[in-house]
C-alpha cells in the first residue's frame, strides 16, 4: 500500500486555512488516531475560485504528519488493497459531492467507518447538508460529519452537523444538527464525543425483520394470524430483547415461496440475504452463518451463537490385494491404458480381415493378438516376424510396454513401502466417499443462567 508523504507541505497562504486546518487535525487527532490504520483523503472542487483555497487547506493537512506522527495518510487516487474505516473528504459544494458518491463502493469505503466531510470556508445551506446526508444515509453511512466554516472578520467560526437516523418522530430520515460550533480563540472537542453511538435507541421505530422458518431459531405459530403470526425461537427472543433495549418495533417479514437463505448476488433471488443486500428489510435473522462469499457484499455483526461439530471417526482401512496393484497409477490413467490395447486388438483384427494382412502377418499360423498381449505384460513372443513393416510397429509395441511398465514397478515399489492405510477422513466429502455411518448424539444449548 502506497502512502502520501507530506515532507514537501507548503506553507499556509491565509492564516484562516491554518484556524480550519488546526481543527481538522485536531478531530484527526481525537477519532482516527491509529498507526496501523491511515485516512483515505478524497477531494474534489468543481469551482476553480474555490480550488486553491481547498489545496492549500488539505495541505496543510498533511503538513500535520510531522507533528501527529500517529497519523497517516492515503491519497484516494492511489491504488488501494482493501476499503478504508477512517475518511476524510474534501469538497467545494453538493455539486462535487455528488461526483465523489458515485465511485463510493463497499471495496473503497468501509460503510461503518468514520466519514468527516470538509467544505470550504464559506457558509452552506442548511438544505445543501441535508442532502449531503440523506444521501450518506442511502448507503447505509451512518458516523458521519460535516465541517462548515464561516471565517470572516467579525465572526471566525467552524460548524460541526451530524446526523441521527432516528429521532422522536422522524424514522430513517437524515435531519442535520448543530452539534458543536468551534471558535478561533478555542479549538478543544474534548467537551462533545462527535461520534458518539447513532443507534443507542430508535425512539419506538418500526424495524422491518426478515426471516423463515427454521427451527429451533425461528418458529412460527400455523394457528394465528397468517400475515403477522406468532413467532417464537432462539432468535426470535434474541430480537425481542433487543428491541426493548433499544426500544424499536419489530415487523416480521417472510421470504416469499418459503425460500430460505437463498445465492447471494444471484438476480431474482428470494432469499433471506438478498432481501438484507437489497435493503428490503432492515434486520435478517434465521441461523445466518459467517462465511467468506457473504462477507464480500455484507459486513457481518458479531455472532450470537458458535456451533461446535465434533467428529470421531476411524482410522483408515487397509488396502485390498487388488488396490495395492492399482495404486500406482490413477483411474485415468488406467483407462486410458486400456484404451491403447483395446485399440491395438481392434487394429489386429482389421488387419486380419483386409488386404493389409499380407503386409503385416508373415502366414496364417502367427498369433499377432497373443503376440500383443505377451508384450504387455513382458513375456516373450511365440513367433517372430520376418517382413519390415511387421517389425516396425511391433517395435514400437514393445517400446511403449517397456516405459509404461518401468514406470508402473517402480511406482508400485515405493508404494508397497509405505503405510498400507487409506488416508483419515479430513472432509465431508471424504465421509461420503468412504460410506460411513453417522451416529448423532443429542446436544443440549445453554441459552441463558438464571440468575438467584
Amino acid at each position: 500500500m502506497n502512502f502520501y508523504e507530506c515532507k514537501d507541505a507548503l506553507e499556509p497562504i491565509s492564516q484562516n486555512s491554518n484556524f480550519y486546518s488546526n481543527v481538522i487535525v485536531e478531530i484527526l487527532q481525537t477519532y482516527y488516531s491509529d498507526s496501523h490504520v491511515p485516512v483515505q483523503i478524497n477531494w474534489l472542487a468543481l469551482d476553480p475560485n474555490k480550488a486553491t483555497n481547498q489545496d492549500d487547506l488539505i495541505n496543510q493537512v498533511l503538513r500535520s504528519k510531522s507533528e501527529k506522527p500517529n497519523l497517516m495518510f492515503h491519497m484516494a487516487n492511489i491504488l488501494q488493497r482493501r476499503p478504508f474505516f477512517y475518511n476524510l473528504i474534501f469538497v467545494d459544494g453538493y455539486a462535487a459531492f455528488v461526483h465523489l458518491m458515485r465511485n463510493f463502493s463497499s471495496a473503497m469505503y468501509d460503510f461503518s467507518g468514520l466519514y468527516t466531510i470538509v467544505m470550504n470556508d464559506a457558509p452552506v445551506n442548511f438544505d445543501v447538508i441535508s442532502k449531503i446526508f440523506s444521501d450518506m444515509w442511502s448507503l447505509g453511512i451512518a458516523n458521519t460529519i460535516l465541517l462548515n466554516a464561516h471565517l470572516r472578520a467579525e465572526q471566525e467560526v467552524i460548524r460541526i452537523f451530524s446526523y441521527f437516523p432516528y429521532t422522536p418522530g422522524y424514522c430513517g430520515v437524515a435531519n442535520p444538527i448543530l452539534i458543536h460550533s468551534v471558535y478561533f480563540n478555542d479549538i478543544d472537542n474534548s467537551s462533545v464525543n462527535l461520534f458518539r453511538n447513532r443507534f443507542k435507541t430508535f425512539h419506538n421505530c418500526s424495524l422491518t425483520v426478515g426471516t423463515f422458518e427454521i427451527r429451533p431459531f425461528i418458529i412460527i405459530d400455523p394457528t394465528e394470524d397468517t400475515e403477522q403470526p406468532k413467532i417464537s425461537g432462539f432468535e426470535a427472543d434474541l430480537v425481542k430483547i433487543v428491541s426493548e433495549r433499544l426500544n424499536f418495533h419489530p415487523i416480521y417479514r417472510f421470504t416469499p415461496n418459503k425460500t430460505q437463505w437463498g445465492i447471494l448476488g444471484k438476480p431474482n433471488d428470494t432469499g433471506l440475504i438478498n432481501m438484507v443486500y437489497r435493503g428490503e428489510v432492515d434486520i435478517g435473522i434465521g441461523c445466518l452463518s459467517l462465511t467468506k462469499e457473504r462477507y464480500e457484499l455484507l459486513k457481518a455483526g458479531t455472532s450470537h451463537y458458535t456451533a461446535k461439530l465434533v467428529f470421531a471417526i476411524p482410522a483408515g482401512r487397509l488396502y485390498t490385494p487388488l488396490e495395492k496393484l492399482l495404486r500406482p497409477f490413477e483411474s485415468k490413467m488406467w483407462i486410458a491404458i486400456g484404451l491403447c490395447i483395446s485399440l491395438a486388438i481392434v487394429a489386429v483384427i482389421c488387419i486380419e480381415n483386409s488386404d493389409l494382412k499380407h503386409y503385416f502377418l508373415d502366414k496364417d499360423g502367427d498369433h499377432p493378438i497373443m503376440n500383443l498381449i505377451n508384450i504387455v505384460f513382458g513375456n516373450s513372443i511365440l513367433t517372430s516376424t520376418e517382413k519390415c513393416s511387421a517389425r516396425v510397429v511391433l517395435f514400437s509395441w514393445i517400446y511403449y510396454c517397456f516405459v509404461v511398465r518401468s514406470v508402473y514397478q517402480s511406482l508400485l515399489f515405493q508404494y508397497l513401502q509405505q503405510e498400507q492405510q487409506w488416508p483419515q477422513v479430513e472432509t465431508i466429502d471424504d465421509i461420503e466417499k468412504e460410506k460411513l455411518t453417522y451416529y448423532m448424539s443429542d446436544v443440549d444449548v445453554c441459552i441463558g443462567e438464571k440468575s438467584e
